[in-house]
């Protein structure tokens, strides 16, 4: 089970349509809006930790969900 990604907009949007359902799922979509817009709203560095801990949150949900 998983998601395919070879152009990232559609990756992103499979993988929360696939993956929603797990604890903030949303990051996801969030860290792709920041990407997208990296030029115009750069993060502070605290609210990049904040988001690699929601991150590594996730993949921790998504291993247990996938195992």
């Amino acid at each position: 089970k998983g998601v395919y990604v070879n152009e990232k907009r559609k990756g992103v949007q499979d993988f929360v349509r696939q993956f929603g359902d797990l604890p903030d799922a949303a990051v996801i979509q969030e860290i792709w809006t920041i990407w997208e817009d990296w030029e115009e709203n750069q993060v502070r560095y605290e609210e990049a930790c904040l988001y690699a801990k929601r991150l590594a949150g996730l993949a921790e949900a998504l291993d247990n969900n996938l195992n």
